[in-house]
């Protein structure tokens, strides 16, 4: 006879996909047989996010939450666990960051994220820009390298041999088209927008959590499979992340990026909205700020882009 936790992952791993073939009702008996199982709130919610297959229509967070919330009263009816000890889990983004940050706040260093790079970095290698660009693109790929107000593009086989390549904070993660384009404001330029090639990367920054929360979320995030490309040190406040979301085109970057994954996951946790455009700038490694090194913390080749061709 199988136990209740096998039943659970059985059904778990059988949801239907949504759109006419019982999904809804199905995410009720998962929940169910998830707290009989012992699964704590928040480990069902992400338990059932993760196990939705693609169907004809997309289940919000808030649907999984109403059948986590509705399993628990009945459970809570029937005198199994007193309704004070389990509260009703609500959307709330500051509780979901919490949550995140919790699991590895004890072990929240920088060496932490450095062991975890699956490219093994050394004190050289952090502060090498030349190591992020040969790892995540082609020789050939065109990116934006300058402050804010330079207006110079390049290959990226002519940024590596730039003497000067150090002396130069920002870098353009997705690469451009190497063609004018216009601005939201009608003006020419090489780094807008619109002169966006390559969909491939979100940078993600919080500015409103310590050093320390930001090392335990990322911690977390690789841990949970997060598709990090590489993680970098402002110098300062804050560490960038550059997410792989490999978009075909500006519609889906439009889509899945600046009307979902920003509006939906990322801004409620507290990332700053603001990087949600495709020709956001980040921080370069090697340049230095306010006495300290913009570095690499974590870099992962398998988000490069001879691994999405």
């Amino acid at each position: 006879m199988s136990t209740i936790s096998e039943r659970y992952l059985q059904k778990l791993n059988s949801i239907p996909a949504p759109g006419g073939g019982g999904c809804h009702q199905a995410l009720l008996g998962v929940a169910n047989l998830g707290l009989y199982a012992g699964r704590s709130l928040h480990e069902l919610f992400d338990d059932i996010k993760l196990n939705i297959p693609n169907g004809g229509r997309q289940v919000d967070d808030r649907e999984i939450v109403d059948a986590i919330n509705k399993a628990q009263q009945d459970y809570n009816k029937k005198g199994y666990v007193p309704a004070a000890k389990k509260p009703l889990v609500k959307l709330d983004g500051q509780s979901a960051l919490n949550v995140i940050i919790d699991e590895n706040i004890d072990i929240a260093e920088p060496i932490e994220l450095l062991k975890r790079s699956p490219y093994k970095l050394d004190p050289k290698s952090e502060i090498n820009p030349t190591v992020l660009l040969e790892t995540l693109y082609k020789p050939d790929d065109v990116l934006f390298i300058g402050d804010r107000y330079s207006k110079t593009v390049k290959t990226v086989a002519e940024w590596c041999v730039d003497k000067k390549l150090t002396t130069y904070p920002h870098v353009m993660p997705n690469a451009l088209t190497g063609n004018l384009g216009k601005t939201k404001s009608d003006k020419d330029s090489y780094r807008c927008d619109a002169c966006v090639k390559d969909y491939r990367f979100a940078v993600v920054e919080f500015d409103n959590i310590g050093m320390k929360q930001q090392i335990a979320f990322w911690i977390t995030m690789i841990e949970k499979g997060l598709p990090i490309a590489v993680l970098i040190h402002s110098g300062k406040k804050s560490i960038h992340g550059w997410l792989a979301v490999n978009c075909k085109n500006v519609s889906e970057w439009e889509s899945e990026v600046e009307n979902k994954l920003f509006p939906e996951i990322l801004k409620p946790l507290g990332v700053d909205s603001a990087c949600k455009n495709e020709s956001r700038l980040s921080r370069l490694p090697g340049y230095i700020r306010d006495n300290n090194f913009q570095k690499i913390l974590y870099l992962n080749p398998d988000c490069g882009v001879s691994n999405n061709e």
